[in-house]
């Protein structure tokens, strides 16, 4: 019965507990294809054709995903994959496609946001340069942290960190710019402020754990490990079955062999009580 939902789902459990990437990658495609409300399943099928190292398929996914008029969470989440899974340039070439392509301004900053993170703030720029104007409004807020963060990364650091400054005296909470600012402090060796930025935005976003490596980054800047291990502990706790979260910790645990077995037991637990509360 190949539209089993319940078969379906429990196979799905089952592949992402053996890792297996590629039978993942395929069941969980059929569920999305039978329930296409519940994007979870696309973002799972997604995910696995990435891991599997079917780049081809990955790509496929993602633009049935994303080019079917998505809100701007199921843009934010698909691009957060690219990020860690698609190491290709061929996702900076379709992210400047789709971003020139989106009638939703809001979509087209997340493209611009995206274009940022993977070294490409020159093509971040063209896609905000209409947006990104004075004054500051709540109409032109992101944009503006989105060029003052491509300025930063092409060595235009007194513009960026003006713009930044102006964006934060609008929105003190602007997750864009903060992060943006704290990246930027953390290489001109202001680390000090960097890790006021950052545990702000661990406050305005707890279980983003982005935002937790962030701090952690900022305090190994700042010479202090232990609080950067931590902050790590922390977000373990607080973030469970949080892949990036735990291949930070593995490098703080290798040197104690009960602990980082300790360490991949519970990360083991927390993704199949994830998985099975996601997916049963």
């Amino acid at each position: 019965q190949p539209s089993d939902v319940i078969a379906l789902r429990i196979l799905t459990y089952i592949y992402q507990q053996r890792r297996d990437w590629p039978r993942l990658s395929q069941v969980a495609g059929r569920l999305a294809q039978l329930q296409p409300a519940r994007k979870e399943y696309a973002l799972i099928a997604l995910t696995a054709a990435f891991k599997a190292t079917d780049f081809v398929e990955g790509r496929r996914n993602s633009w049935a995903l994303l080019a079917s008029a998505p809100d701007a969470d199921l843009v934010n989440r698909v691009l957060d994959i690219w990020v860690d899974h698609w190491p290709s340039k061929q996702r900076v070439a379709d992210a400047i496609k789709l971003g020139r392509a989106a009638r939703d301004p809001r979509l087209g900053i997340s493209y611009a946001d995206f274009l940022n993170r993977v070294g490409s703030p020159a093509a971040a720029l063209q896609l905000v340069s209409n947006r990104a104007r004075y004054p500051i409004s709540a109409e032109t807020v992101d944009a503006n942290a989105v060029a003052a963060e491509a300025y930063g990364l092409t060595g235009k650091v007194r513009d960026a960190a003006k713009r930044f400054g102006d964006v934060l005296a609008f929105d003190p909470g602007n997750t864009i710019a903060l992060r943006g600012r704290a990246m930027l402090l953390i290489r001109t060796g202001k680390v000090e402020d960097a890790i006021a930025d950052a545990e702000k935005l661990v406050t305005i976003a707890p279980t983003v754990a982005n935002y937790r490596l962030l701090l952690a980054r900022a305090y190994m800047a700042a010479g202090s490990s232990r609080q950067a291990e931590r902050t790590l502990w922390d977000a373990f706790r607080d973030i469970p079955a949080e892949e990036k979260i735990y291949a930070a910790l593995v490098k703080f645990t290798r040197g104690d062999s009960d602990q980082h077995v300790a360490l991949r037991e519970e990360f083991d637990r927390q993704t199949a009580t994830k998985t099975s509360q996601g997916l049963l």
